[in-house]
């Protein structure tokens, strides 16, 4: 199954890497960042509570449970190691920021990608769904199918199951207000890769991040919110390998 949490604890290294996935999302979103980290380091790469199952486990978990989960997570691998590396996609960027802001001592990188400070909706996005939900696997383009295994949700064709979303979105809306506010706090080195072509997030949270120097902003032109074109992977990639050369 690809919506597994992933752990590689070596001993006696003083630095982890702790990845956190955004909501609905999936620890397989990180899967060509994580082989980039020197095997010398640790590595948690999160399965947030909720997420791999159904849309009734989604419903019943929380924002709360979320924040929980990384904090302990992150407690742990800092007990062990002194520089600590958080990697956040959509609303895992959210739960970086605020361990980095908690911890400024420990958390030595920040790399957020596809920070939803501003959340909308595209067209592609409900396409995405529409084919997760009522289409046969085999009949994906190529977009569809990444976007089917960006989702750790088990598609339900019952509506009733997935009524309590609400509430978890809400959460996430309430969260990106709150962040905004706090970004001027930041004094862990921050990297952000936004998508110009988000089908989730609009190109103001782009605008709003490069009013922060200490927040290094770069846009790939050509990708979504999980979709990238082939040049755009490689800069993303190399932004990550240069940014974990650094610390190391």
């Amino acid at each position: 199954m690809i919506h597994r949490e992933y752990k590689r604890i070596v001993k006696g290294s003083d630095t982890a890497v702790l990845f956190i996935h955004g909501i609905m999302g999936t620890p397989y979103q990180f899967r060509e960042l994580v082989p980039l980290v020197p095997e010398s380091w640790s590595v948690h790469n999160l399965l947030l509570p909720g997420h791999g199952k159904d849309p009734e486990a989604f419903s019943r978990s929380s924002m709360r449970e979320w924040e929980k989960k990384t904090q302990k997570a992150f407690q742990k691998l800092a007990k062990t190691h002194d520089n600590i590396i958080i990697v956040g996609h959509s609303m895992g960027t959210f739960l970086s920021i605020e361990l980095a802001l908690s911890h400024p001592d420990k958390v030595k990188l920040l790399f957020l990608q596809a920070v939803p400070l501003t959340p909308m909706l595209r067209y592609r996005a409900l396409k995405y769904a529409h084919a997760i939900l009522y289409q046969n696997e085999a009949k994906d383009t190529p977009d569809e199918a990444v976007a089917r295994v960006s989702y750790s949700i088990e598609p339900d064709k019952n509506p009733v199951k997935y009524m309590g979303w609400y509430k978890r979105f809400l959460e996430l809306f309430a969260k990106a207000w709150n962040i905004r506010k706090k970004l001027r706090y930041i004094t862990t080195p921050c990297i952000a890769v936004q998508s110009r072509k988000d089908e989730l997030v609009s190109n103001q949270a782009e605008k709003i991040l490069r009013k922060y120097k200490g927040i290094a902003t770069y846009a790939l032109k050509d990708s979504s919110h999980y979709i990238y074109s082939k040049e755009d992977k490689e800069k993303m990639l190399s932004y990550f390998e240069e940014a974990i050369k650094k610390v190391k």
